[in-house]
Protein backbone atom coordinates (compact mmCIF):
# COMPACT_ATOMS: atom_id res chain seq x y z
CA UNK A 1 0.00 0.00 0.00
CA UNK A 2 1.28 3.61 -0.95
CA UNK A 3 2.24 6.01 1.60
CA UNK A 4 -0.39 8.31 0.12
CA UNK A 5 -3.12 4.98 0.98
CA UNK A 6 -1.56 5.09 4.43
CA UNK A 7 -2.17 8.67 4.40
CA UNK A 8 -5.64 8.68 3.65
CA UNK A 9 -6.85 6.06 5.57
CA UNK A 10 -5.23 7.49 8.74
CA UNK A 11 -6.83 11.20 7.83
CA UNK A 12 -10.50 8.98 7.26
CA UNK A 13 -9.54 7.14 10.73
CA UNK A 14 -8.68 10.28 12.63
CA UNK A 15 -11.46 12.19 10.98
CA UNK A 16 -13.65 9.56 12.74
CA UNK A 17 -12.12 8.85 15.84
CA UNK A 18 -12.02 12.17 16.74
CA UNK A 19 -9.06 14.19 18.32
CA UNK A 20 -7.77 12.54 21.93
CA UNK A 21 -5.73 15.27 24.03
CA UNK A 22 -2.38 13.04 25.05
CA UNK A 23 -0.98 13.13 28.34
CA UNK A 24 2.15 13.30 28.71
CA UNK A 25 4.52 11.89 31.68
CA UNK A 26 6.86 14.33 31.41
CA UNK A 27 7.75 17.79 32.76
CA UNK A 28 5.72 19.14 30.02
CA UNK A 29 2.15 19.60 29.43
CA UNK A 30 0.16 18.76 25.95
CA UNK A 31 -0.87 23.13 26.03
CA UNK A 32 2.93 24.39 26.69
CA UNK A 33 4.59 27.26 25.67
CA UNK A 34 7.18 27.21 27.86
CA UNK A 35 9.51 24.97 27.31
CA UNK A 36 12.53 24.36 29.24
CA UNK A 37 14.03 27.65 27.83
CA UNK A 38 12.59 27.61 25.14
CA UNK A 39 10.09 29.79 24.90
CA UNK A 40 7.89 28.71 21.63
CA UNK A 41 6.00 32.55 21.28
CA UNK A 42 9.27 34.42 20.70
CA UNK A 43 9.37 32.10 17.38
CA UNK A 44 6.03 31.84 15.99
CA UNK A 45 2.26 32.87 17.67
CA UNK A 46 1.19 29.75 15.67
CA UNK A 47 -1.23 26.97 16.89
CA UNK A 48 0.33 23.57 17.77
CA UNK A 49 -1.68 21.23 15.30
CA UNK A 50 0.81 17.92 15.95
CA UNK A 51 2.07 16.33 19.31
CA UNK A 52 4.10 12.85 19.84
CA UNK A 53 5.37 11.41 23.04
CA UNK A 54 7.56 8.14 23.50
CA UNK A 55 9.09 6.89 26.63
CA UNK A 56 12.56 5.16 25.72
CA UNK A 57 14.74 2.89 26.88
CA UNK A 58 17.60 4.82 25.90
CA UNK A 59 19.45 7.82 27.93
CA UNK A 60 18.73 11.25 27.28
CA UNK A 61 22.27 11.60 25.87
CA UNK A 62 21.75 8.68 23.34
CA UNK A 63 18.35 9.66 22.01
CA UNK A 64 19.43 13.66 21.45
CA UNK A 65 22.51 12.23 19.75
CA UNK A 66 20.21 10.61 17.32
CA UNK A 67 17.50 13.39 16.84
CA UNK A 68 20.38 15.83 16.37
CA UNK A 69 21.88 13.64 13.69
CA UNK A 70 20.61 15.70 11.08
CA UNK A 71 21.82 14.37 7.91
CA UNK A 72 20.84 10.33 8.99
CA UNK A 73 17.04 11.29 9.84
CA UNK A 74 16.18 8.94 7.05
CA UNK A 75 17.45 5.93 10.11
CA UNK A 76 13.83 6.84 11.79
CA UNK A 77 11.50 9.73 9.89
CA UNK A 78 9.58 8.26 7.51
CA UNK A 79 9.17 9.85 4.03
CA UNK A 80 12.73 10.91 4.39
CA UNK A 81 14.43 8.44 2.42
CA UNK A 82 18.09 9.96 1.61
CA UNK A 83 20.32 11.57 3.31
CA UNK A 84 19.65 15.10 4.21
CA UNK A 85 21.75 17.65 3.49
CA UNK A 86 22.88 19.82 6.01
CA UNK A 87 25.28 23.07 6.13
CA UNK A 88 26.78 24.86 9.25
CA UNK A 89 28.68 27.22 7.89
CA UNK A 90 26.68 29.77 9.94
CA UNK A 91 26.01 28.02 12.78
CA UNK A 92 26.85 29.51 15.92
CA UNK A 93 29.14 26.81 16.45
CA UNK A 94 30.82 26.82 12.88
CA UNK A 95 31.06 23.24 11.86
CA UNK A 96 28.44 21.64 14.20
CA UNK A 97 25.06 21.83 14.36
CA UNK A 98 23.27 24.16 16.22
CA UNK A 99 21.06 27.87 15.51
CA UNK A 100 22.07 28.66 12.46
CA UNK A 101 22.46 24.86 11.16
CA UNK A 102 20.01 25.02 7.56
CA UNK A 103 19.23 21.08 6.48
CA UNK A 104 17.28 20.70 2.92
CA UNK A 105 14.97 17.57 2.99
CA UNK A 106 12.67 15.95 0.67
CA UNK A 107 9.65 14.90 2.39
CA UNK A 108 6.19 13.83 0.87
CA UNK A 109 7.52 15.38 -2.79
CA UNK A 110 8.23 18.61 -1.62
CA UNK A 111 12.07 20.17 -0.87
CA UNK A 112 12.02 21.82 2.86
CA UNK A 113 14.56 24.19 3.77
CA UNK A 114 14.55 24.23 7.67
CA UNK A 115 16.87 26.29 9.49
CA UNK A 116 17.57 25.36 13.54
CA UNK A 117 16.42 28.57 15.37
CA UNK A 118 16.69 27.44 18.75
CA UNK A 119 19.12 24.45 20.85
CA UNK A 120 20.29 23.19 23.83
CA UNK A 121 22.49 20.81 23.76
CA UNK A 122 21.57 17.20 25.07
CA UNK A 123 18.39 18.57 24.90
CA UNK A 124 16.21 20.13 22.21
CA UNK A 125 16.00 22.09 19.63
CA UNK A 126 13.51 24.21 17.56
CA UNK A 127 13.32 24.48 13.58
CA UNK A 128 11.29 26.42 11.01
CA UNK A 129 10.49 25.60 7.62
CA UNK A 130 11.60 28.41 5.23
CA UNK A 131 7.94 29.46 3.86
CA UNK A 132 8.06 29.24 -0.12
CA UNK A 133 4.66 28.77 -2.63
CA UNK A 134 5.55 25.51 -2.34
CA UNK A 135 4.94 24.57 1.18
CA UNK A 136 1.48 24.29 2.48
CA UNK A 137 1.66 25.93 6.09
CA UNK A 138 4.03 28.85 7.24
CA UNK A 139 5.19 30.69 10.41
CA UNK A 140 6.04 26.92 10.80
CA UNK A 141 7.91 25.71 14.13
CA UNK A 142 8.81 22.36 14.92
CA UNK A 143 10.13 21.13 18.73
CA UNK A 144 11.89 17.82 19.88
CA UNK A 145 12.86 17.95 23.72
CA UNK A 146 14.06 15.19 25.90
CA UNK A 147 13.63 14.76 29.40
CA UNK A 148 14.93 12.05 31.60
CA UNK A 149 12.64 9.27 33.30
CA UNK A 150 15.18 9.27 36.17
CA UNK A 151 15.22 5.26 35.61
CA UNK A 152 17.98 5.37 32.42
CA UNK A 153 15.52 6.08 29.87
CA UNK A 154 14.29 9.29 28.40
CA UNK A 155 10.91 10.68 27.02
CA UNK A 156 10.73 12.73 23.88
CA UNK A 157 8.44 15.13 22.93
CA UNK A 158 7.76 16.34 19.30
CA UNK A 159 5.84 19.72 18.45
CA UNK A 160 4.30 20.94 15.33
CA UNK A 161 3.35 24.63 15.20
CA UNK A 162 2.28 26.51 11.93
CA UNK A 163 -0.57 28.28 10.22
CA UNK A 164 -2.28 26.71 7.22
CA UNK A 165 -1.89 28.47 3.85
CA UNK A 166 -6.21 28.63 3.14
CA UNK A 167 -5.74 28.46 -0.44
CA UNK A 168 -3.93 24.49 0.20
CA UNK A 169 -5.72 21.33 0.51
CA UNK A 170 -2.84 19.75 1.32
CA UNK A 171 -2.65 22.02 4.37
CA UNK A 172 -5.94 21.02 5.60
CA UNK A 173 -4.34 17.58 6.00
CA UNK A 174 -1.62 18.72 7.66
CA UNK A 175 -2.25 18.18 11.03
CA UNK A 176 -3.46 14.51 10.05
CA UNK A 177 -0.17 13.74 7.84
CA UNK A 178 2.38 15.33 10.58
CA UNK A 179 1.03 13.16 13.59
CA UNK A 180 1.04 10.00 11.18
CA UNK A 181 4.88 10.92 10.46
CA UNK A 182 5.55 11.88 13.86
CA UNK A 183 4.01 8.72 15.70
CA UNK A 184 5.23 6.21 13.18
CA UNK A 185 8.80 8.12 13.53
CA UNK A 186 8.67 7.50 17.12
CA UNK A 187 7.13 3.74 16.75
CA UNK A 188 10.79 3.26 14.65
CA UNK A 189 12.76 4.80 17.73
CA UNK A 190 10.90 2.41 20.24
CA UNK A 191 11.57 -0.44 17.37
CA UNK A 192 15.05 0.44 17.62
CA UNK A 193 15.93 0.67 21.70
CA UNK A 194 12.14 -0.40 23.53
CA UNK A 195 9.73 1.56 24.93
CA UNK A 196 6.56 2.76 23.86
CA UNK A 197 4.68 5.50 22.10
CA UNK A 198 2.23 7.16 24.31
Amino acid sequence: MSIYKKLLLCVAFLSLAGCATKMLPTQQTVDDRHIGSLKIDEFTQSKQYAISAAHLNASPETVFAKISDHKNLRDWVPMIDHLVEVDHSKSVTPGQPNVGTVRICDFGGDTLVEDIRYWQDGVGYAYSVRDSDDVAVTNHLGVMWVESDQKGGSYLVWRQYFEKKSWSLKAQIMPFMMSYVMDNAMENLVEEWGGEVL
